[in-house]
Order: C-alpha cells, then sequence, then structure tokens
C-alpha cells in the first residue's frame, strides 16, 4: 500500500512539473539582434512574441 501511494505521489508530482524552455522564434534565426531578442523574451521577460512562435522584429513596438 505505501508503494503504492508514493508511486502516485510521484506520478502526480511529475505531471504537474511545468517544463519551461527557451522559446525559439522562426523569424528571427537569421536577424542581427536574434541574441538580444532571445535575452529579452527568455531570460528577462520584456516581451513575448507571437502565439505562432514569430517574433516579427520589423514591427513596430506599442
Amino acid at each position: 500500500m505505501i508503494k503504492k501511494i508514493i508511486i502516485l505521489v510521484l506520478i502526480f508530482t511529475l505531471i504537474s512539473i511545468n517544463v519551461f524552455g527557451a522559446t525559439i522564434y522562426f523569424d528571427v534565426q537569421d536577424h542581427w539582434a536574434r541574441e538580444d531578442i532571445y535575452w529579452a523574451t527568455n531570460e528577462q521577460n520584456i516581451f513575448n512574441g507571437y502565439g505562432d512562435y514569430t517574433f516579427k522584429p520589423e514591427r513596430n513596438i506599442s
């Protein structure tokens, strides 16, 4: 019985863990500011890209 409880706790713990990886934007891979964009979006959370994994670096910031 103890083993079942431990296994269930481990399963729920593993399921609840959110893995936050760096977001890769498809449209900035060759952009001159790529490293700065990744730093500002992934490390500092200053701003985000779009839901389709694009950043659209040439658009105005509003």
